[in-house]
């Protein structure tokens, strides 16, 4: 990948790289809501921060005035569509990062 995880060109997401430190923007107006292409994004994101060395830390930040993330967008989640990713596919004891119990 070019430019490593600082590369990545993400619909939902601006990115900046200041030294060790990538700063992700939540950027999809108007109102910054969860959607399935927003949960792709920020796996993208995770998948290329974890094979990327030259980043020590992720900021994540609404881009928005006022705005993180808002919630999820209930349409899309209603119309059964929403192309949700299963997260939890990896197999037990392959976390690279910060796990969970």
């Amino acid at each position: 990948m070019d430019g490593g995880a600082a590369g990545l060109r993400l619909p939902t997401l601006r990115l900046e790289q200041s030294g060790r430190v990538l700063t992700a923007w939540v950027d999809a107006p108007p109102f910054n809501y969860m959607t399935s292409a927003m949960q792709q994004d920020f796996i993208r994101l995770v998948e290329a921060v974890e094979h990327d060395a030259s980043v020590g830390a992720v900021v994540v930040t609404g881009a928005l005035p006022g705005r993180f993330i808002t919630h999820f967008d209930i349409a899309q989640m209603s119309s059964g569509t929403d192309g949700a990713v299963e997260i939890s596919a990896r197999a037990p004891g392959t976390c690279t990062g910060v796990c969970g119990p």
